[in-house]
């Protein structure tokens, strides 16, 4: 079966990305402790989100062209590049000039300004790794994709660590800023040798026809690459403002550990899923195809779920430190939470193969109202605990809507 043999061979980057980010992590839980570690997870929220809107949610729209007409994708690709160049460049200047502004609004103080100017001049050089990677994906071409994958994780892990051994705190929030852009490397080592990628493929400008075909996909990436980092940013500003930052960073380790297990299982299928989806026409093989994963992937997570809450405090105690303990009760409340995120990133990937821009966009915003709405409502009455079981609800809640609104397109 292919999906076992990409999966199984995407499986070897997984796992050294988990040992990579285990690592990653407990060298800043140690560093910088509960109050830095929600910083750390505020930069990485600003990335993701500063990313996404500057390629403007279109890579899934990538993935989905190249693997459908291969020959002649170059064009695609030009008109993503130019339209995610020139989004980086306004986003660059506008988060420049309110940076601090943003660090007050998202960290409480203004002294992260620097950091906020460093991510997004570094942003411009996200865009493209993320477009590159993309491409690969597009073209099945699952070893590079590997071999990227496996050499950003070390060396993330070791801006990390060089951080750490040279000064602690600053340094390592510059490292985190810089994270996501330092992965052009394994980007350009991977995708040197590819017949279709040079650069003049990259120099052909905005195509008409392209951007119409990849705009209903600007709504998919962005809903989907949005909702959760922004809805996650607003219920951590509320817990600092309602508990503190120490305790709002005991349910930010809980809440990482979630986002990894559900974020690592979704970059295994991710990059089979899509390609594969979006080549079949016939309804029948689109159908046995999404059940096939839906197996696969519930027995995994159910697996995985057993064995996160049976381990959960050596979870903790390993990747974090003893001081983090107070967490496990928050991470074994996530746990349904994540079986159903998981299980929607299958959903996700379907409607965004058939350019269903709308379920997908519903879905998210079911998702990340319902997470944010509830824990308003509970954060006050229950702090942490409130957060965890309002993430598990609005998990519940999107899985639910996103099967409802692409059913028709299976049955």
């Amino acid at each position: 079966m292919q999906m076992i043999r990409v999966v199984g061979s995407n499986l070897v980057a997984t796992a050294v990305r988990i040992v990579c980010q285990v690592l990653t992590t407990k060298i800043i839980a140690i560093m910088i402790g509960p109050s830095g570690l929600v910083i750390v997870g505020q930069i990485q929220n600003l990335i993701s989100i500063l990313g996404t809107v500057a390629s403007m949610g279109i890579n899934g729209g990538v993935v989905k062209l190249t693997a459908e007409r291969p020959d002649g994708a170059e064009r695609v690709w030009s008109t993503a590049l130019a339209l995610a160049a020139a989004m980086a460049g306004v986003l660059m200047i506008a988060a420049i000039a309110m940076s601090r502004t943003l660090s007050t609004a998202l960290m409480g103080d203004p002294g992260f300004a620097p950091v906020i100017m460093l991510i997004a001049g570094a942003n411009v050089v996200t865009v493209i790794q993320a477009l590159l990677f993309h491409i690969l994906t597009g073209l099945k071409a699952y070893r590079r994709y590997v071999i990227g994958s496996i050499c950003n994780s070390f060396l993330l892990l070791g801006l990390v660590a060089l951080a750490a051994s040279l000064g602690g705190g600053g340094l390592i929030l510059g490292a985190m800023a810089l994270s996501q852009a330092s992965q052009i490397v394994g980007a350009v080592l991977v995708s040197r040798g590819v017949a279709r990628i040079r650069l003049r493929a990259f120099l052909a400008g905005i195509d008409p026809a392209c951007l119409r075909a990849l705009w209903p996909f600007v709504w998919i990436g962005l809903a989907t690459a949005l909702t959760l980092p922004i809805s996650q940013m607003a219920v951590r500003a509320n817990l600092i403002e309602a508990t503190g930052a120490a305790f709002a960073g005991i349910w930010e380790a809980a809440f990482k550990l979630s986002a990894l297990y559900v974020s690592v299982l979704g970059a295994a299928l991710g990059v089979y899923v899509l390609p594969t989806f979006s080549s079949l026409g016939d309804r029948s093989a689109l159908r046995a195809e999404f059940l096939r994963v839906v197996a696969v992937l519930l027995g995994v997570l159910i697996l995985g779920a057993a064995a996160q809450y049976l381990l959960r405090d050596v979870i903790i105690r390993g990747v974090y430190t003893a001081q983090f303990l107070p967490a496990s009760e928050l991470y074994a409340i996530h746990i349904p939470g994540d079986i159903a995120r998981g299980l929607t990133f299958v959903v996700i990937m379907l409607a965004t193969s058939r350019a269903m821009s709308g379920a997908v966009v519903i879905a998210n915003l079911v998702f990340a109202l319902a997470f944010v709405g509830l824990s308003l409502l509970w954060i006050p009455i229950a702090g942490g605990e409130g957060a965890a079981r309002a993430y598990v609800v609005a998990s519940v809640g999107g899985l639910v809507t996103s099967l409802a609104l692409v059913w028709r397109r299976l049955w």
